[in-house]
């Protein structure tokens, strides 16, 4: 009997290797060959294996050559049954359920496969994207929000671009939408047609009731956005006309007001931000005050091009019909050629040139007078130098600014 029992044993044990090693060949099969007929033979070696069943799933799903959508669904339900806890298994099989038009069936394999796995954007996105082929809006949108919810940045201008090709409305967006600082960005842009520039295209209504309602939420939060973040929203007002309301929300952005005159930051008290409403500058030629002298502007030429200069400039606004005087300090040394730098101010046509600034000058202190014509409220205010006509009168030499200031004067 103790023979019979060791025989047993042996057998036994002899069986389980044999089985395990027909394991660890299908696998390393499924592995290395996926292609039809090496998974068919891992499927023969081990019929357990799910991985084999799945990769024949999709190669029958999907390989239009060999395409077998029933083959497709035997193979896939055959992995879901053997491993049901993997969640791609379940997302593969609802999409043949899709493509062969069992709805039903579909649906159950997508929401188990999020049921598994709640925390994948990516299967969230899908299965919303689901919903939306089917009609069924209302369902989608839990969906959607979530994916926004987990993967804001990979899904949101897809998302808001999908939902109104979809006709889901703005204030269905609106209710669905994250809460966030970053998503509330986003949402504003599409709004306001940022994903179709310039603003406000033929067939775009802006709604303006819901854009404000989304800006003074972004202020509500403990952390109020950037001027880099908010500027986008001062431009559209700027852009729209609406000067007054672009100015204060200017302001409010950044939490300070530098205008000492219509100009900002005319005193360069802070480093230059670059953005709608501040100044522009070129980082070849121009230093910034914090990074050469407090409150000083430095711009220097290296004597390589002869230069069309309009490398420091600002937006500034105006009212309609008014006398205006520009005047700033200003030094300059060894600026070469016969074209020197020089302020000017611009709407559709010059307003306002000054004399030009050459060679050595001590600091001085500039002024001139213009009027805006009505109807001209924007307008730009440029250092300039136009090229030479002497191509080789390459520009070279120092010019420092102390302050630039823009104020309304009276009449005569």
């Amino acid at each position: 009997m103790k023979l019979i029992g060791r025989v047993i044993l042996a057998l036994m044990v002899l069986a389980a290797g044999w089985r395990v090693a027909h394991q660890l060949i299908a696998f390393e099969i499924a592995r290395l060959y996926q292609a039809i007929e090496p998974l068919k033979q891992a499927v023969q070696l081990d019929s357990e294996g799910p991985d084999a069943h799945y990769l024949l799933g999709v190669i029958y799903a999907n390989d239009p050559a060999q395409q077998d959508l029933e083959l497709a669904q035997h193979h896939l339900n055959r992995a879901t049954t053997l491993n049901p806890y993997n969640w791609w298994y379940w997302m593969e099989l609802g999409e043949v359920y899709e493509i062969s038009g069992m709805r039903v069936e579909a649906e159950k394999s997508y929401a188990k496969a999020v049921e598994i796995n709640p925390e994948a954007a990516d299967y969230r996105w899908r299965f919303a994207n689901f919903y939306l082929r089917n009609g069924e809006l209302q369902k989608a949108i839990p969906e959607f929000r979530r994916a926004l919810e987990l993967e804001p940045k990979q899904y949101m201008e897809q998302g808001l671009a999908l939902l109104s090709k979809a006709g889901v409305s703005d204030n269905e967006i609106v209710e669905m939408w994250p809460e966030d600082r970053y998503s509330r960005i986003v949402l504003m842009k599409f709004l306001m047609g940022r994903l179709w520039p310039p603003w406000d295209p033929p067939g775009h209504m802006v709604d303006e009731v819901a854009l404000k309602e989304e800006w003074e939420k972004l202020f509500e939060s403990p952390k109020i956005p950037t001027v880099i973040e908010g500027d986008f929203y001062v431009r559209y007002l700027a852009d729209k006309g609406r000067l007054g309301e672009a100015k204060s929300e200017w302001l409010r952005l950044n939490e300070e007001n530098l205008f000492e005159s219509l100009v900002w930051n005319g005193e360069f008290k802070t480093p230059m931000s670059g953005r709608v409403l501040g100044w522009e500058y070129d980082t070849e030629w121009v230093y910034s005050p914090k990074g050469y002298e407090e409150g000083i502007v430095k711009i220097e030429f290296q004597g390589e091009k002869n230069l069309n200069f309009n490398g420091f400039k600002q937006p500034v606004i105006l009212e309609e019909g008014g006398n205006y005087e520009l005047s700033f300090r200003a030094r300059s040394e060894g600026i070469s050629t016969d074209q020197g730098l020089y302020f000017e101010i611009m709407k559709d046509s010059v307003l306002l040139r000054t004399r030009q600034i050459l060679g050595n000058t001590p600091w001085t202190e500039y002024s001139n007078k213009f009027t805006i014509p009505r109807g001209g409220r924007f307008v730009i205010l440029s250092l300039r130098r136009y090229p030479s006509k002497r191509i080789d009168n390459k520009l070279k030499g120092a010019f420092w600014l102390d302050w630039v200031r823009l104020e309304k004067v009276t009449s005569g």
